[in-house]
């Protein structure tokens, strides 16, 4: 029987096919190549485009969202630029560039010109305020870690009947306290202080029941009084929150504005605003109401999400405002964990000069 033949390999035929592998393996390294630079430009005008709109703030809801995206927008625009030398794409690179440079020029006045905290005076107080979140699992630890602070007014927002229960059979050494949990939503109130509390009340601005209450009365120190206003506004999920949100600010603007141009007592106004210094809104509170934006002083102090995750946003505010006879200055300001809260706490010490 014969033996079977071995076919035997035109060698013209398999350069050929050689020929053929390569330039498709090509083709194929070449389209990946333009695909990855279309997603680099594609992520470029994403960016861009929420950037632009955060700069026409007052337009719309998402453009006063896109404001408060100022330390992400540096973030994502030095990402675009690594990747953008990279690729060797010098116009999208100096474009990027040009973006970083605006925006740390918005940052640059909350560039931190103070220490974070600084020492208690006989002087001084010290407050805390804490968005306890009213899903938190943790209402022990969190209420240990309160207690802990030491600090003589403690405010807490998304207040629940248990936390509220709680707290008063825990603080011992908070025989002051004016509270109005909620059981339905996350807008319930407490103040739990050291020092005297007169007066104190829910604030409701009249023909406007859609604006969560806010606290308000006086507190009495050594050195004498000042105005407690403690605040949660509605966070701008939405256009309509977002109207209620500014509305609320806008109303303790002209609240804290006209009143304290005639009170003896200065200001200081607590609380999750839901809104960072970026926004049109925050801007008319510090102006008609003669606040001092503390993150000018202290730096950026983000305070939401707890944690290292996107987006961190300064969210929670202690401000402070002047009187005709007296003067109310935050001299520290530092963030605190909370156990169980998806917000960072606010610890400032203030001081009361006459």
């Amino acid at each position: 029987m014969a033996a079977p033949e071995i076919a035997k390999k035109n060698p013209a035929r398999q350069q050929y096919s050689d020929l053929e592998l390569d330039r498709d393996f090509l083709e194929d390294i070449d389209d990946s190549r333009h695909w990855t630079e279309s997603r680099l430009l594609g992520w470029f005008v994403l960016v861009s485009s929420g950037w632009l709109a955060s700069l026409f703030p007052s337009v719309g809801w998402m453009s006063d969202i896109c404001a408060s995206l100022t330390q992400q927008f540096i973030i994502a625009y030095t990402l675009l630029f690594a990747l953008s030398l990279f690729k060797k794409r010098a116009i999208l690179a100096s474009l990027c560039a040009l973006a970083i440079a605006i925006n740390l020029f918005s940052l640059a006045p909350y560039l931190p010109t103070a220490k974070a905290l600084a020492s208690a005076t006989a002087n001084s107080a010290t407050v805390l305020h804490a968005n306890a979140a009213g899903f938190n699992s943790k209402n022990l630890e969190l209420v240990e870690t309160l207690a802990a602070s030491g600090a003589d007014i403690i405010g807490v927002c998304e207040l629940t009947p248990d936390l509220d229960k709680l707290l008063k059979s825990r603080l011992k050494d908070y025989p002051y306290v004016f509270s109005q949990p909620h059981k339905e939503d996350n807008f319930g109130l407490g103040i739990y202080s050291k020092l005297p509390l007169k007066d104190l009340r829910l604030l409701i601005p009249e023909n406007d029941p859609e604006i969560p209450p806010s606290i308000i009365g006086e507190v009495v120190t050594r050195r004498g009084s000042f105005n407690l206003v403690y605040v949660h506004t509605r966070p701008p999920l939405g256009s309509q929150w977002a109207e209620q949100r500014d509305r609320q600010l806008d109303y303790l603007a002209d609240l804290t504005g006209s009143a304290g141009a005639s009170l003896d007592r200065p200001w200081l106004l607590a609380g999750d605003l839901n809104a960072t210094p970026f926004n049109p809104a925050f801007a008319r509170l510090l102006e008609k109401g003669g606040f001092v934006d503390s993150n000018k002083k202290f730096g950026l102090t983000n305070t939401w999400p707890a944690g290292f995750m996107p987006p961190q946003l300064p969210l929670d505010h202690i401000l402070a405002g002047d009187s005709k006879t007296a003067s109310l200055i935050i001299k520290g300001l530092k963030t605190l964990d909370l156990p169980g809260s998806d917000h960072k706490g606010l610890f400032a010490n203030i001081e009361l000069n006459k």
